[in-house]
């Protein structure tokens, strides 16, 4: 089994779960190989993306922000039809080529595309415990002074947060250690824990300028290994949620709901014939 992945901008998380979680499923003990193709630019593209899946087979094709790939109002007419062209021809001769289409906005994309594929997925925003289990996974790499009762608390202020908001706002909070060391105008030095084996070691922290033990420096007077960089606080998530809004508001969500009120309705209809 091969995996094309069109790298058009975003889900990278995903489709490295894809790889993990559809390669067990699909691959019935063939090896698995993964290659990244890029989708801008002309139609003739498209054509030998869909021949390198023919050669690959059976291969797991994702289209990646598919709406980024075709929007309704484009003009690339050439596209939609060798697109159209090319999933018939795999449908007609029954290739062993899986194909998904990821969508963030899929209001925008035209019917005709969205009728070449057999099903249709919704992925609603996450929920409380998903949403807690996703900042967990954040965390695992990021030294941290955090509590269950902290976890809990940026649990719930992240309500209608779409994955990629909340994993924009861990970084964003990571980085509020450097900031910092970046803006600090006085350092002073930290005795410290620097390794398994319980090595102690003097590094320069940020302090205030009336601290008896502050020098005035900049941190590029000290070396990068002499910085201590202080593990992440409830005061660094705060001040990333304060600039840290959701990707998608009431509207959107509602344009969501929507559309999959009018997916099922199709699918049933469908199911019935």
């Amino acid at each position: 089994m091969s995996f094309v992945l069109p790298e058009v901008a975003g889900l990278g998380d995903v489709k490295a779960i894809l790889n993990r979680n559809l390669a067990s499923v699909l691959c019935s003990g063939e090896e698995c190989g993964c290659r990244r193709v890029f989708l801008y630019g002309h139609e003739d593209q498209l054509t030998q993306l869909f021949a390198n899946s023919l050669q690959a087979q059976p291969a797991l094709l994702i289209l990646d922000d598919f709406d980024g790939f075709y929007y309704v109002k484009e003009r690339s007419a050439g596209r939609k039809e060798e697109f159209i062209k090319q999933m018939t021809e795999c449908a007609t001769k029954n290739e062993r080529i899986f194909i998904i289409g990821i969508s963030t906005k899929p209001w925008l994309l035209d019917p005709s595309l969205i009728q070449c594929f057999d099903e249709y997925v919704y992925v609603p925003l996450l929920q409380l415990e998903e949403r807690l289990e996703l900042i967990r996974m954040q965390l695992r790499q990021q030294q941290n002074v955090l509590t269950t009762a902290d976890l809990n608390i940026v649990t719930q202020q992240t309500e209608g947060f779409t994955g990629a908001d909340i994993v924009a706002l861990m970084r964003s909070a990571a980085m509020q250690p450097v900031r910092s060391i970046q803006k600090a105008t006085h350092f002073k030095r930290l005795l410290t824990t620097t390794n398994a084996e319980s090595e102690q070691q003097l590094l320069w922290t940020p302090c205030r300028s009336d601290d008896p033990e502050a020098v005035k420096m900049s941190w590029i007077d000290i070396e990068t290994e002499e910085l201590h960089v202080s593990p992440l606080t409830m005061h660094d998530l705060n001040a990333a949620l304060s600039h840290q809004r959701p990707s998608f508001q009431a509207d959107g969500l509602r344009q969501y709901e929507s559309l999959h009120l009018q997916c099922l309705v199709g699918q049933a209809q469908s199911d019935d014939h």
